[in-house]
């Protein structure tokens, strides 16, 4: 007879109330909205959901925020009211070829596009997201294909004088997705940025530049119809369960909301998983199956970023932070191994944000990806992964504010951000789980004495992903960064035995012949990172000037113009760990340039650590830090 642990039985509950037909239902009113953030159909959806939640018995609230493309929410401002009407774009010379129609790909047309209805020949101008790529070529009343950041290689060509604007891109795993892109205007921009923006697949694209390089006069026509301007409202719908023992605190839980159509997984199923969890915990303590949580519950579904800032300016940093456990993330839980070559991955928090409910969500995910006897649902053995923090999502806005986080996501998705993001290409049952994970965890407490033996598998985890075999810089780093992280919890958690955890990492640092107790100081760093001419910036004080995080837009329109340029340089180079910086710098602030390298390194490697410092100039050119 196999014993179950109390929360592989919580979750065995939850999946047998989980309905498919409901996360089906869900799925199908979501993706059927465009969803962007100033549009009617944001508006639209938050009503929907909010009633099938009602009609659920749950409670209910729904706040609105106002966005004109001015107003600002902790310094991130809002973009334009704005809605799509129609669009298309074809090939008219040297035969007429349609390319793509925004009411067949609704992310034809790049969001926030001024109308415009223009006929001209083609310029390809590669990334064109420098001026560089712009000086050689006459771009004057023509259109300009590139692939580069799309919001500066947008502004570009409009500063250049083209006539309208084509964006592909080189990543989508997909050679027939249409990407979504964004023109991430704003007020301002409009008088400067009148040009119709349209996306095509990269096939599309390939056709075109094919043609040019063979000496083709390629002539397109762009067709864009939208309506922009005024004051537009972004809902925040919250459901709410009380707690039954410390109700004041509570477990959150986010999935954003927007997103054109479909964009089934992302963030579609997130939405669904949600509120499918949510009705199925409150039917089963209506019905006595399972007891009423310690803690109170609460679900938000937003814009992403920009809709949880305008929360958190709302209600206030500080009352979050003294209500908020932790932070349970959903976005793009929805994906298959089979049909999206996903993996679903549980990003944990940075390490110092590291608490026991993070335990207890690991233990969770552990429990339904490794179900190999079918205790808790279906026989089924998903592909898993348990990875350090990755930012990219509304889980750094909380990390950012010291309230431990993670994110739930189905990784990497070959629809990512394309109009193939639909309904067909999901896995209810991983949407089921992910459901089923994210309540369930919150349900279950976890003492503080488990909190040792997890430190120890967190530093383990770590090693194995540097590598066993031999111990270097990074290896010193990461045990240097846990050590302070333990020592910062123990303040939190008065049961927290410090020394105990300490000796069980010191032990495998021991196995591994390696001093976990001795820091890595400062002129061994910089000679193993290179980092010589840097030495003088790394004694100085982080002070943060931006109110929880920033964006690279940004930091883009705040850099004088003749930093601009080299900005993409190191967006490239950093690539996906660019959006941690913003959370890791919080909470670096007030501590030296050299803590904040160290804590990259724990999380990412010595990789790309040789452009912070520069970057850091940057922020400091652009107002958001002060080095001191």
């Amino acid at each position: 007879m196999i014993c179950l642990s109390p929360l592989t039985k919580i979750i065995g509950v939850m999946l047998r109330e989980i309905s498919h037909y409901n996360i089906h239902k869900l799925l199908g009113v979501v993706t059927s909205h465009y969803r962007v953030p100033g549009s009617d159909d944001m508006v639209n959806v938050g009503v929907k959901l909010s009633d099938w939640l009602r009609d659920q018995g749950i409670e209910v609230r729904v706040t609105y925020f106002e966005v004109d493309g001015e107003i600002e929410y902790l310094g991130f401002k809002t973009p334009i009211a704005w809605n799509p009407i129609r669009g298309s774009i074809e090939i008219t010379k040297p035969k007429s070829v349609e390319l793509h129609r925004f009411s067949k790909s609704p992310t034809t047309i790049m969001t926030y596009s001024p109308s415009g209805l223009v006929e001209a020949e083609v310029v390809y101008v590669g990334p064109g997201n420098s001026r560089k790529y712009f000086e050689s070529k006459n771009v004057n009343e023509k259109v300009v294909l590139a692939y580069g950041t799309p919001w500066i290689s947008y502004r570009l060509a409009a500063e250049y004088g083209a006539a309208g604007f084509m964006y592909f891109s080189r990543r989508t795993r997909v050679d027939h997705g249409v990407p979504y892109a964004s023109t991430a205007l704003r007020r301002k921009d409009l008088e400067k940025c009148k040009i119709p923006a349209v996306s095509i697949s990269r096939s599309s694209a390939e056709r075109i530049i094919n043609l040019i390089d063979k000496g083709h006069r390629v002539v397109v026509k762009i067709d864009v119809e939208t309506r922009v301007g005024g004051v537009a409202r972004v809902p925040i719908v919250e459901a709410y369960i009380e707690g039954s023992g410390n109700p004041e605190h509570e477990i959150l839980l986010t999935a954003h909301l927007c997103h054109p159509a479909p964009s089934a997984n992302d963030n579609a199923s997130g939405v669904a998983a949600v509120a499918e969890g949510i009705r199925a915990l409150n039917t089963l303590i209506n019905s006595g199956k399972l007891p009423r949580p310690r803690l109170s519950i609460r679900a938000i579904w937003t814009a992403e970023y920009l809709g949880y800032l305008a929360y958190v300016h709302k209600v206030g940093a500080d009352n979050l932070r003294d209500r908020v456990v932790h932070v349970v993330n959903l976005d793009m839980v929805g994906g298959s191994d089979i049909k999206t070559g996903s993996t679903l991955t549980l990003y944990r928090p940075p390490i110092p944000n590291i608490s026991p409910t993070t335990y207890a969500i690991e233990r969770g995910f552990e429990i339904v990806t490794r179900d190999s006897e079918g205790l808790v649902g279906s026989l089924k053995v998903m592909r898993s992964d348990i990875s350090p923090y990755a930012p990219g999502s509304d889980h750094d806005i909380f990390n950012a504010l010291r309230i431990p986080s993670v994110m739930i996501i189905t990784w990497p998705d070959r629809y990512y951000h394309t109009d193939l993001d639909r309904i067909e290409n999901l896995d209810l049952d991983v949407i089921a789980k992910c459901a089923a994970l994210s309540i369930s965890s919150a349900i279950c407490d976890y003492s503080v004495d488990k909190l040792g033996l997890y430190f120890s598998k967190i530093f383990m985890d770590l090693m194995h992903r540097l590598g066993t075999e031999f111990v270097d810089i990074r290896h010193r780093v990461v045990s240097e960064v846990m050590r302070k992280s333990i020592s910062e919890c123990s303040l939190r958690y008065k049961d927290l035995s410090t020394d105990r955890v300490i000796e069980s990492i010191k032990v495998i640092g021991d196995l591994m012949g390696m001093d976990i107790e001795r820091d890595v100081d400062l002129d061994e760093l910089v000679r193993e990172l290179g980092l010589a001419k840097y030495r003088d910036v790394m004694n100085r004080k982080i002070r943060t000037k931006y109110d929880v995080i920033y964006t690279t837009l940004s930091v883009y329109e705040k850099l004088p113009i003749s930093d601009r340029d080299h900005l993409p340089e190191i967006i490239d180079e950093l690539g996906f760990k660019l959006g941690s910086l913003p959370v890791l710098l919080k909470l670096a602030d007030g501590g030296s340039v050299e803590q904040f390298v160290k804590m990259f390194i724990a999380e990412y490697g010595k990789e790309s650590v040789d452009k912070l410092p520069q970057y850091l100039e940057y922020l400091v050119k652009a107002n958001l830090i002060e080095l001191v």
